[in-house]
């Protein structure tokens, strides 16, 4: 099995994590044929993004209201890349009275940009599923249409 070449993004405080965790596996990525390199990327600033992924994967990334729609335009720019990228978002719904509300802004602001597949719990691999975690498939409406055509 070849793997692609991964990029794992988060904040520079996070980054010598995501690298000790490359370093870690770089056995398994060069046995597979793979790559795996870490770049920051804050979304309240228009980072110059030097690739153009395939999928993007978001796992539990929506917590605060004035982080929506940096997310958002992130996202936007990152599906805008190529014609077949798309978005898998994994999210806890969380009981919080903070949550809630995030997350309920979150949901319509994203209608408002994407086309939103839900992944349905049958769908996913019944060790690492859960009926508290949301997972969505998220594609620029656009593409959509061009994909008809």
């Amino acid at each position: 099995m070849t793997l692609a070449e991964v990029v794992l993004t988060d904040l520079a405080n996070v980054l010598p994590a995501l690298n000790k965790n490359i370093e870690m596996n770089k056995d398994l990525w060069k046995q597979s044929g793979g790559s795996a390199r870490a770049e920051e990327l804050d979304w309240s600033k228009h980072a110059e993004i030097d690739f153009k992924p395939e999928i993007i994967l978001l796992a539990d990334c929506v917590y605060y209201t004035e982080s929506i729609e940096p997310l958002l335009d992130t996202l936007e720019r990152l599906c805008g890349a190529r014609n077949d990228t798309y978005a898998l978002l994994s999210q806890e719904e969380r009981d919080t009275p903070n949550q809630k509300p995030v997350w309920s802004q979150f949901v319509e602001a994203i209608k408002k940009r994407f086309k939103i597949t839900p992944v349905m719990l049958s769908e996913q691999h019944p060790t690492y599923s859960s009926h508290d975690i949301r997972v969505l498939k998220l594609t620029l409406p656009s593409k959509d249409k061009k994909e008809t055509q």
